[in-house]
Order: C-alpha cells, then structure tokens, then sequence
C-alpha cells in the first residue's frame, strides 16, 4: 500500500503572516465588521494597532474628496503606534492602502485625524506627509500642517489643530464600474485574492 502522489489538497493552504521589514502584523475580523491589524517587532513586542472598515462615503456635504457625492473608501478607525517615529505608522498606511484594493474601495482611504491624545505632536503631519489630502472646509489647519511641514513655524503652532476629514484618494469610481469588473474577477480567481 503506497501513497498516491497525484492526490490534491481538500482543503486550501495556509496564508503566510504578512511580514514588513522588522515587524510582524496579524489580522482578523470583529464581531462588528472591522479588520483588526497588530504589529509586533522584531523582539515580540506589541507596537501597534490598527482598525479599518471598508465603506461606502456619502459625500453630499465634501466632508471627503470633492470629486463624487458616493464612493467605496476604507475607513481607518483608529491607529495607534509606540513607540513613535519608528515607521510602524506608515508601515500600517502601505497595509490600508494595499487593503484597499482587495475590498473593493479602489485604493481610496478615509479617516478623522484627531489631536485629542497628543496635542504637541498632532496626527495631521503624518497623515499628510504619507500623502493624504484635506477637505474643503479645512483650509486653516491644510496651511499651518504645510508651513511646518516646509520648516516656516515651529510644532508648537500646530497645538490644538482639534479634529480633521482627511482622504487617500485613488479613484472614486463614480459609475461603479471598476468595482463590478474587480467582482467578476474575483469571483472568477478566489485564490489570488486569498494570498493579497
């Protein structure tokens, strides 16, 4: 009795853990909808955490990107990393912008960017370093965020900032087409998507 070598697996393989660099991320679905990411370095230590859901953005007031009223974007919840500076942020933003595309929002990213946990040192930097862009109804904090990030004010100009819509923008996808046809292959090829 020997071992048949043209049987096939019945079950789908393992997914590899999505490693970055010098850090190690892991992620699973909650009970409410939302992909939950966390990074640990290369020692095991916990660094960081980050929550997305993939949304449709009802625009009518621009909150978001000025260019369509209704558009699938991936909505970042809450990311938080420590230490800082240590590119564990941006290595997050590559993984929902990466994210982006395997859940149908075209690469577009949403989120509020909030000053509320550390006022010295305000998220809007980061966010628009990375490239993400502002609304329309934020044109005092778009120009202080850029001045600093040009060396014409200090950070401390920047306290108190509050709240702010900020966008990645890919494409809007104004008809819906792109996302019917990345359906249909998907639906077609299952397997490449399993392994993004």
């Amino acid at each position: 009795m020997g071992f048949c070598r043209n049987t096939m697996l019945k079950f789908p393989p393992l997914k590899p853990h999505k490693s970055i660099g010098n850090v190690f991320v892991y992620s699973q679905k909650n009970s409410f909808g939302s992909i939950v990411y966390k990074m640990a370095n290369k020692d095991g230590k916990y660094v960081g955490l980050m929550e997305t859901l993939p949304t449709i953005v009802n625009n009518k007031q621009q909150s978001y990107s000025p260019n369509a009223t209704s558009y699938p974007s991936l909505l970042i919840q809450k990311l938080s990393v420590g230490p800082k500076r240590q590119g564990f942020g941006s290595a997050f933003i590559n993984i929902a912008k990466k994210d982006s595309f395997k859940h149908f929002c075209n690469g577009n990213i949403h989120l509020v960017a909030s000053d509320m946990y550390d006022g010295f040192h305000p998220p809007q930097v980061f966010y628009r370093k990375l490239g993400f862009q502002f609304n329309k109804s934020s044109g005092f904090t778009e120009r202080k965020v850029d001045e600093f990030i040009a060396g014409k004010i200090p950070e401390s100009d920047l306290y108190g900032l509050g709240d702010t819509y900020m966008f990645f923008e890919h494409n809007v996808d104004k008809d819906g087409k792109m996302v019917e046809s990345m359906k249909k292959f998907k639906e077609k090829f299952p397997e490449i998507f399993e392994w993004l």
